[in-house]
């Protein structure tokens, strides 16, 4: 019988977190098999491996035995090996997410919210939004039990009523000069914040999982800090202090929200943001950089072709043009690997969010997430959009299926905990924050 490290695809040296993202890894291919009895054997295989060495206590004493068994084949132990008992519900229990939606049933829920949204001009874009979200929600599980989304289609379009009027304000500034258009967009920068925060709150507030709703209390002063004080830093920084705003925005969210009596908290390491998301920030500003010299020394080529009317405009165009194309791939590269630093980033965060004492897991494997968005990508546009619904759905099944939640108990008594100690404040939330201007 292979060990509980060879089933888990792990040395002896592994950490714990090393331990939980290979066992995460492992029962997303799991998922991937037909049903029957070798997966359900594989299946018990993996929580036996992953019980016994995520307990520092068990591991020991399996690590002890283990390396006492002699290499013999069948051999006879000398002594028993030491086994711990089963884990209690309090040593932590791993509980999955799993997103059971089917394309199928999505695409009739969109094609009818594009249709009326069409036909009433945007007017039933709220209560679309409201079958969307329900729909993502109540089909995202946990524990077999579903989230579910509250909000009122009439607060979502006053919202969007606000946004409109807004953004028709910007324009007619534009209309009448730079500076009035220039204050325009100042007040909405100044504004963009405060909007966040109340687009948070609503969200929390009609946001609930087993009857339960989640709640937002940050303060305006902290998502200023945050969106303005750090965004400016990475402007003038030129993008090189953005892994620390990004570890301020998402301690922001994690760090304000609760379920019930349950606060959620995030403490990303800086080191491992910089790690990621440093190379490709430094290697776009040297490009740019290199990109300036080119401009600059096209620039000077122009003034002298247009000072000596003999020399050949068609050579300096075609050289340009060659320049030009060059960029192409190098920008989809770029793309690709931004887009992976941000994957990485993304499991990171997770694995260092916890709900109270149960912590968050994501092994959301990077390359083929990559692939799966690309060929979404490739369904969405040579279907002109009509498949648009059935990648949505592939997409969230396969987030949900690296993402893992341990409990230290059993779910039913963390909710029975939070719902009596948790206040109306939700309800309360929802209505007295009821914006949701689409942020």
């Amino acid at each position: 019988m292979a060990s509980h490290y060879a089933v888990l695809g792990l040395t002896p040296d592994a950490s714990q977190e090393d331990i939980s993202r290979a066992y995460l890894a492992q029962l997303g291919q799991l998922q991937r098999m037909a049903p029957g009895p070798a997966a359900q054997a594989l299946h018990a295989e993996l929580d036996q491996a992953f019980d016994v060495l995520y307990d520092p206590k068990r591991r020991e004493a399996y690590d002890a035995g283990h390396s006492r068994t002699p290499p013999a084949a069948e051999p006879e132990p000398a002594a028993p090996i030491p086994v711990a008992p089963p884990a209690s519900p309090a040593e932590g229990v791993i509980k999955r997410f799993e997103f059971v939606g089917e394309g199928g049933a999505y695409f009739r829920i969109w094609i009818v919210n594009l249709l009326l949204s069409i036909v009433t001009l945007g007017v039933y874009s709220a209560w679309a939004k409201v079958r969307r979200e329900q729909f993502f929600h109540r089909n995202l599980l946990l524990d077999n039990a579903g989230f579910d989304y509250h909000a009122k289609p009439m607060a979502i379009l006053r919202g969007r009523g606000i946004a409109v009027v807004a953004l028709m304000g910007v324009m007619l500034c534009q209309e009448l000069g730079p500076v009035p258009y220039v204050l325009s967009l100042l007040a909405i920068t100044l504004a963009t914040p405060w909007l966040l925060l109340n687009a948070l709150r609503f969200r929390a507030a009609n946001t609930s999982y087993r009857g339960l709703r989640y709640h937002f209390d940050a303060r305006a002063s902290k998502v200023y800090q945050v969106f303005l004080g750090y965004g400016l830093l990475s402007v003038v920084t030129l993008g090189l202090a953005f892994p620390l705003q990004l570890r301020a925005v998402y301690r922001l969210i994690a760090n304000h929200l609760s379920y019930g009596s349950l606060r959620h908290r995030c403490e990303v390491p800086l080191g491992a943001l910089l790690r990621y998301l440093l190379p490709p920030i430094v290697v776009a500003m040297l490009v740019c950089l290199a990109l300036l010299a080119v401009w600059a020394g096209s620039s000077e080529s122009a003034q002298a072709l247009s000072e000596n009317a003999d020399a050949d405009m068609m050579d300096f165009s075609e050289e340009l043009g060659l320049y030009v194309m060059a960029l192409i791939p190098l920008w989809l590269m770029f793309r690709v690997w931004w887009a992976a630093a941000k994957l990485c980033c993304r499991n990171v965060m997770w694995n260092h969010t916890q709900m109270g004492p149960h912590r968050f897991y994501s092994a959301l494997p990077v390359g083929e997430y990559l692939v799966l968005q690309w060929v979404n990508s490739m369904m969405i546009g040579f279907s002109l959009g009509l498949l648009t619904p059935f990648a949505r759905v592939r997409d969230a099944q396969f987030q949900a299926r690296y993402l893992a939640l341990n409990m230290q108990g059993t779910l039913d008594d963390v909710i029975a905990t939070a719902q009596q100690q948790a206040s109306a404040v939700g309800d309360e939330m929802a209505e007295a924050f009821a914006l949701d201007t689409g942020l």
